[in-house]
């Protein structure tokens, strides 16, 4: 059965998740960046400026935050109307502030999870500033918290991020029935974008004592470790082409990409990146080898290394 456009929602309506006092500051050009090239050409985008006002950002304390919370709600306001009325995109709402009385930051990212549901978006932007270490411990990560949690699709931005369109975006993929379904949105914003799609799908090398040994176990005997790979590869090959057919009648413009590689899955996606000029990843966040939890090694290291967005999509949810 063939994929058709409208099996697949579009991208209208976009939560921004913004800082109201980060104005000026780099991250934010980078997410204004990726918000225009989302939005470029659209005629029925809607952009949602939103910002989460909580304790944790005043450094109010627990017995305070109650109180005092709403007494900082109209500094809020003004920083964020002060940042919309200077950023000119098309399909820009009115911008909405979101008191979060509980000072953590799990009980933010709740807020503007459930908010971006009860608004009905199909995104959400956020930056992260990719910090790592106990730097981040101690400070901890909105971004990758609402990666966890969010029921919405969510566009992640770090400093390296810059970008003016989106005309190159790579999917990475263990060619899954689960990816798969994912693949269906993909294709989708691609053909809205006017973009070319690279299918990337990496076979990982047998460990280093099996190639020394020039031979791998497979299905109760031992065959030689570079047919165990040339197996693997056409099989592969084969899978994704069937993907890549489907999607052209869709309208979209893509390429196969599929290596054998002793790196890492992320290491593998970040020099295709380069090599590519990609400037949009697509990803899923649970997907056999692409994930060790929820958000997976994989992801995390993407999202914080990548020198273009990338958009985090959950295989549970799209199966649901």
């Amino acid at each position: 059965m063939g994929w058709q456009l409208g099996d697949a929602q579009q991208v209208k309506k976009i939560v921004w998740s913004l800082d109201a006092f980060e104005q000026g500051k780099i991250l934010e050009q980078r997410v204004q960046e990726a918000l225009l090239a989302m939005v470029r050409g659209s005629t029925s985008a809607r952009v949602l400026p939103v910002y989460v006002l909580s304790p944790d950002q005043l450094n109010l304390g627990a017995e305070t935050a109650l109180p005092w919370i709403e007494q900082y709600r109209p500094a809020a306001e003004a920083a964020v109307k002060d940042i919309v009325k200077k950023f000119d995109c098309p399909g820009l709402l009115k911008p909405k502030v979101l008191t979060q009385n509980v000072g953590s930051t799990s009980a933010a990212v709740t807020t503007l999870a459930e908010y971006a549901v009860e608004m009905g978006a199909d995104l959400i932007l956020v930056g992260t500033h990719g910090r790592q270490g106990m730097h981040r411990f101690f400070l901890g990560s909105f971004a990758e918290r609402l990666l966890l949690h969010s029921k919405v699709p969510v566009l992640v931005v770090n400093p390296k991020s810059k970008v003016s369109r989106f005309d190159q975006i790579l999917f990475p993929t263990d060619l899954s029935r689960a990816s798969r379904t994912l693949f269906r949105r993909v294709v989708v914003l691609a053909c809205e974008l006017k973009a070319k799609l690279t299918v990337f799908h990496a076979v990982q090398n047998p460990i280093d004592p099996v190639l020394k040994s020039g031979v791998y176990l497979m299905g109760g005997g031992w065959i030689p470790a570079s047919d165990y790979l040339e197996e693997e590869l056409s099989r592969r090959k084969k899978s994704a082409e069937h993907w890549v057919k489907i999607a052209r009648k869709m309208g979209a413009e893509v390429e196969i990409v599929l290596e054998t590689s002793r790196e890492t899955v992320a290491s593998s996606i970040l020099r295709q990146v380069e090599r590519r000029k990609i400037n949009l990843v697509a990803i899923a966040a649970q997907s056999g080898p692409l994930a060790s939890a929820v958000i997976g090694s994989v992801t995390r290291h993407l999202v914080r290394e990548s020198p273009c967005p990338v958009w985090v999509l959950h295989t549970r949810r799209a199966l649901k």
